[in-house]
């Protein structure tokens, strides 16, 4: 019965921490349902009243439709609860248990007339005040009354069947019940299990969970006492799963004994508690025999329940909710394999596929949670991914789904991981996708072009031996027949050139990133073929005669030694090494030049080799000799021999990376980079010479001839006993065609992969030419054949193959008279495409040679060598018509200037000799000037901004050089500015030259004009400091040093 607390008010120290029970800081509802209980034990007078108040008004409380306000009421109610009942110091020693259920059941009563959402509150402050009287656990004492439970169960079993939206709250609460009780106590469990057999509450998804919690508990009690739901003794047997699949759908139907299975009251987008449960049973019970295992349980319930073909999407969002959560606990490959399972795949693929679909952003998530579990797990990165590109998943997996999954995948593996992802695609290229051999060719291909990308993508992730492994792959697929393969899975010649061209384009990512530089991967993968040269069951797949074999017998030696650190060549050993494996690369691809290529290196590698060794010798005698005789006189000058010797090697080198840069190849552009970055310091002037020729050459046909040594057609044409060198011209054009057309921008990655895309396209459409149909034009010039030669269009007839011997010469010179205009007539529509490739092929090489004098520039050297760059590139600007080319040309002059200032800097710091700053020939860098001065004034219509600022510019570089060396060039570099180029400018209506050239000049001089007046007693031979600045304290405290 209800106390009477109408008319009565406890004191105000327990009325205020009512208040802090409905805040919404949770340290500050604790506070108060603390104060709450001490504030109660401290009573002394109408105690009884004061605690049945506050119990009255802690019940009521619950049913507020505050959260805050139920949590903090319930928290209170709890503590409460325990002091009540406290059989060692209780606050009223005659208020049983049944009594407290009974004021939770009127007080949480709704009455007539509430809303629904007061008449929610009312239920949900009924399971909270149950919940309250659980948690005190003094329900499952050894002294307690098993009634005071049976009563708490049968309370909240009427609740759960009567509110089903309440259902999943209220097994909870009996679940952690369960899980409160001792094993001991055999009669509370079996009360428990008679009412959950009785209510029919066990026979939904949230029974589900308080049977396995029982099993997982009380498995030795139940087992005594013989306790079985629906005759089974676990849900999760096997005979059981598709009646669980069923429950845990929340389907409408019956179950096995036809009965009605329970449902909630409506679908809830939260997962059930239940699947927790379930998923800790597995990973911590050791199953029975006939309990199902997760890969059964997962199939039956996940697989073709949730994600099956029928299932609505809701379902199928709970099925990406159970993915996740799975997906999150499971850390062994064995499951995660088995978790992405047939239908769960096809549904995950096609929801990513399109942002319109239901399930996109489930989808989306779940795909964060595979990522997720990949950083956190790298050991489980090359599952996942074999995951999503396996049978269940799809090789076309981010095509399919626009994402990109497989490159984080490959960045988050361990080095295992990534071996691992290695030798998946190796496999994928191994298997037999089909019968017809083009879907295998396809996707070999697919398979070449993730391996590349995990090359370009790796950065410092991707170890060593996963790369090894990669260009193993490249080489056995690429240059090798493979004996042991049946006939559907042999690599086609498509194949075997795709395989290559992947290679070059995998040795080219590597020799431009710096993590990858300690290891010549190009003299790898040619050691790699070598030794599978020896291997039984492979055979190269491009044939060599004799001579070649001898070749590249020797390179192999060459290699190998230089792959050991050759002392003799130092740091040039990594260049040579990179120009060898090129070069027989090359030789095995079948290019036509690479054997002229490779006799000129072995001409530059012994030259450099032999004096090197030469020069070592020499200092060790020189040096014996020093020691003997002291450091008198030492009149031998052979090394200067030597150097010029040394220069003439270099200007071979340079031809020959010249030849590198006129292929199409990614890979020999930057091998010539890397290789010109070692020998830029000390190229001689020839060498440079060479550089700064193309620069200069007009950009069509004709600079093309002169450039590639391309026969003019015409000539050959008009030559009759030349049709083999007409032919030989014709696809040596068309070569530099293709070659064009890939070579722009190649520095973008996404160049390289359309040009490795086109390469395996080319080979495609090779194969399909016989059984494509002719176009007109073909038609047309097949006809004109067949009147000139006065043969039947069929070419099997019998007067086809006779129509030769009958006549006579007069006849022949006829025939071929007419043979050459259909030929000639057949080229001339295409003269528009062919100047258009010409241009674009001589602009493409000019770029090349740009970059190789940007790393000259920016490399050590004496001025007086560096500024020969900067007459061409000043021409090569005024005359081009390519942006590209203007903006590199401009780029290598910046870099001259950026060089000596960093020079200047790093000689300030280190107070060393600035001989690298100062021109050692001041005349002919004063010719250089005036050149730059008759480069200004020539005509030109275009470009004339970047010409006249980049001429300026160049000028005041050299003038800045001359004067710090020694003053007395103002007198000469002032005369040439006013009394000769402004004199021109002034009286030559045709000349070029702008102002700018005269006020930057201006501009400069009253800058340096303090400086120079502040220094009145400095030498000749001093250098000056003319940068515009004044003297600086340490640039004063070093020159009074050296004076």
């Amino acid at each position: 019965m209800a106390p009477n607390t109408t008319h009565f008010l406890p004191a105000p120290e327990i009325r205020k921490q009512f208040a802090g029970l409905s805040k919404e800081d949770e340290h500050e509802r604790l506070e108060a349902a603390k104060g709450l209980n001490v504030a109660l034990r401290n009573v002394t007078e109408k105690r009884d009243e004061t605690v049945k108040y506050c119990l009255t008004r802690l019940i009521k409380g619950l049913t507020s439709a505050n959260d805050s306000s139920r949590i903090g009421f319930s928290l209170a109610l709890v503590e409460l609860l325990y002091s009540l009942l406290d059989p060692k110091d209780p606050l009223l020693a005659d208020l049983p248990f049944r009594s407290i259920i009974q004021l939770i059941v009127e007080h949480t009563e709704p009455s007539g007339g509430l809303s629904k959402s007061e008449e929610r509150g009312f239920y949900f402050g009924r399971l909270f005040g149950l919940k309250a009287v659980i948690e005190t656990e003094l329900l499952f004492t050894k002294d307690a009354d098993i009634s005071s439970w049976q009563s708490v169960l049968a309370q909240l079993v009427v609740l759960a069947q009567k509110k089903p939206w309440l259902r999943e709250s209220c097994c909870l609460v009996i679940r952690n019940a369960v899980l409160t009780m001792e094993s001991s106590q055999k009669e509370l469990i079996k009360v428990t299990c008679d009412e959950l057999e009785k209510s029919g509450l066990i026979k939904s998804s949230d029974g589900i969970g308080i049977w396995i919690a029982l099993i997982q508990k009380h498995k030795t009690t139940l087992e005594k006492l013989d306790i079985r739901f629906q005759k089974r003794s676990s849900p999760l047997e096997k005979a059981y799963l598709q009646n669980l699949a069923k429950l845990l759908k929340e389907s409408e139907g019956k179950d096995e004994d036809g009965e009605k299975l329970a449902q909630k009251g409506s679908w809830n987008a939260r997962l059930s508690w239940v699947w927790d449960a379930i998923f800790q049973f597995y990973t911590s019970e050791a199953l029975q025999k006939n309990t199902a295992t997760f890969a059964e349980f997962w199939q039956a319930v996940v697989n073709d329940g949730l994600f099956s073909n029928g299932s609505s999407d809701e379902r199928k969002f709970w099925g990406f909710l159970v993915f996740n959560k799975a997906l999150s606990i499971f850390d062994d490959k064995e499951t995660i394999y088995m978790i992405f399972s047939p239908n769960l795949m096809k549904c995950f693929i096609n929801q990513l596929s399109a942002p319109e679909r239901y399930l996109h952003k489930a989808a989306q998530k779940s795909l964060r949670v595979v990522k997720s579990k990949a950083e956190n797990n790298p050991a489980l990165a090359s599952a996942l991914l074999a995951c999503l590109l396996s049978k269940n998943g799809s090789p076309n997996f981010e095509s399919a789904t626009k994402t990109k999954v497989i490159e984080h995948l490959t960045s988050c593996a361990d080095e295992q991981g990534q071996l691992e992802i290695v030798g998946f695609f190796r496999s994928h290229i191994l298997q037999s996708t089909a019968e017809d051999s083009k879907p295998i060719e396809k996707s070999r291909q697919w398979a070449a072009d993730q391996l590349l990308s995990m090359i370009r993508s790796g950065r410092s992730s991707l170890k060593d031996s996963s790369i090894s492994e990669i260009i193993d792959i490249f080489v056995e697929y690429g240059h090798f027949n493979l004996t042991g393969l049946s006939t559907e899975l042999a690599f086609t010649t498509t194949t075997q050139a795709t395989f290559r061209t992947r290679l070059s384009s995998c040795l080219s990512e590597l020799l431009q990133n710096p993590d990858f530089k300690s290891t010549v991967w190009p003299a790898k993968a040619v050691l790699l073929i070598k030794q599978k040269q020896e291997e039984s069951d492979k055979t190269l797949a491009t044939t060599v005669d004799e001579n070649i074999e001898e070749e590249i017998e020797k390179v192999f030696k060459i290699i190998s030694k230089l792959e050991k650190k050759s002392p003799v060549l130092g740091s040039r050993r990594y260049a040579f090494a990179l120009m060898y494996s090129l070069l027989l690369l090359q030789l095995f691809n079948g290019e036509p030049d690479a054997m002229d290529m490779l006799q000129d290196l072995h001409l530059v590698f012994d030259k450099i080799g032999k004096e090197r060794k030469e020069n070592e010798k020499k200092k060790d005698k020189h040096r014996h000799k020093r020691q003997k005789n002291g450091p008198e006189e030492n009149g031998d000058h052979s090394h200067d021999h030597d150097d010029e010797e040394e220069q003439d090697s270099l200007e071979i080198l340079v031809e020959l990376l010249l030849g590198f840069l006129a292929k199409s190849s990614v890979l020999a552009k930057k091998m010539s980079q890397t290789v010109f970055r070692s020998f830029a310091d000390s190229l001689s002037a020839p060498a440079l010479e060479s550089l700064l020729r193309p620069l200069v050459i007009d950009e069509t046909q004709e600079g093309q001839r002169e450039l590639f040594d391309i026969e003019d057609e015409d000539e050959v044409m008009d030559d009759a006993d030349s049709d083999d060198d007409e032919e030989d011209s014709d696809v040596e054009v068309i070569d530099v065609e293709e070659n064009s057309a890939e070579e722009d921008d190649e520095d973008d990655e996404d160049d390289e992969d359309d040009e490795d895309s086109e390469s395996s396209d080319d080979g495609d459409d090779d194969d399909d030419d016989d059984d494509e149909p002719l176009d007109e034009e073909t038609r047309k010039l097949h006809a004109a054949l067949a009147e000139a030669l006065g043969t039947s269009k069929n070419p099997d007839s019998d007067d086809a193959s006779d129509s030769d011997e009958s006549m006579d010469d007069d006849q022949m010179l006829l025939v071929d008279e007419q043979l050459s205009k259909i030929f000639k007539h057949r080229k001339t529509p295409n003269k528009r495409q062919q100047k258009a490739s010409a241009k674009e092929s001589v602009v493409n090489f000019k770029n090349r040679v740009l970059e190789l004098l940007e790393i000259y520039v920016k490399a050590d050297g004496k001025c007086d060598q560096k500024i020969r760059v900067i007459v061409p590139c000043l021409e090569a600007i005024r005359k081009t018509g390519n942006t590209s080319v203007r903006s590199n040309a401009q780029n290598v002059l910046k870099g001259l200037a950026q060089s000596n200032k960093k020079k200047s800097q790093k000689e300030k710091d280190e107070e060393s000799t600035p001989s690298e700053t100062i021109f050692t020939d001041p005349l002919a860098a004063f010719e250089t000037l005036e050149k730059i001065h008759q480069e200004s004034s020539q005509p030109h219509s275009q470009q004339f901004r970047e010409h006249a600022a980049s001429s300026s510019h160049c000028s005041l570089y050299i003038c800045r050089i001359l004067v710090a060396s020694d003053k007395s060039w103002i007198e000469r570099i002032t005369e040439l500015y006013f009394t000769k180029t402004m004199v021109t400018w002034m009286t030559d209506a045709k000349c070029g030259t702008q102002p700018a050239l005269f006020t930057d000049f201006v501009t400069w001089a009253g800058t340096i004009r303090k400086t120079l007046t502040v220094a009145p007693h400095t030498t000749n031979n001093e250098k000056l400091e003319v940068t515009g600045k004044s003297p600086s304290k340490a640039d004063k405290k070093r020159k009074r040093k050296n004076k």
